[in-house]
C-alpha cells in the first residue's frame, strides 16, 4: 500500500486531477482526497502509516483450550489455524 500512496502523491504533484488520480489506482475519489491531504499534513510519514492492532481478541486462551478437548472427545482432530489456512 505505500507504493499506492505514494503514487497518488506523485500523481497530484504532477497536476494530474483527483479523478484521474483515482481511476490510475482504482480508489474512490474520496480516499484519493484523503491521501493527498494525510500527505499535506504528515509529509512523507503519511505514506507508511502504523497502523494498529485491529479489534480486541474476542476467545481466550482458556476457550480455546476447552474447545479442542471437547473436540478430542468426540475425536475430532483439532487443526491449529496456521495448518488450516496452509490447506485452504
Amino acid at each position: 500500500m505505500k507504493w499506492r500512496r505514494a503514487l497518488v502523491v506523485s500523481a497530484s504533484a504532477g497536476g494530474n486531477t483527483v479523478a484521474v488520480i483515482d481511476r490510475l489506482v482504482l480508489t474512490s475519489e474520496d480516499r484519493g482526497r484523503e491521501m493527498i491531504h494525510r500527505f499535506d499534513e504528515l509529509g512523507m510519514d503519511s505514506l507508511d502509516p502504523q497502523w494498529a492492532g485491529g479489534r480486541p481478541r474476542q476467545i481466550t486462551t482458556d476457550d480455546e483450550n476447552f474447545i479442542e478437548g471437547e473436540l478430542c472427545e468426540l475425536g475430532i482432530p483439532a487443526v491449529p489455524p496456521a495448518e488450516r489456512l496452509a490447506h485452504a
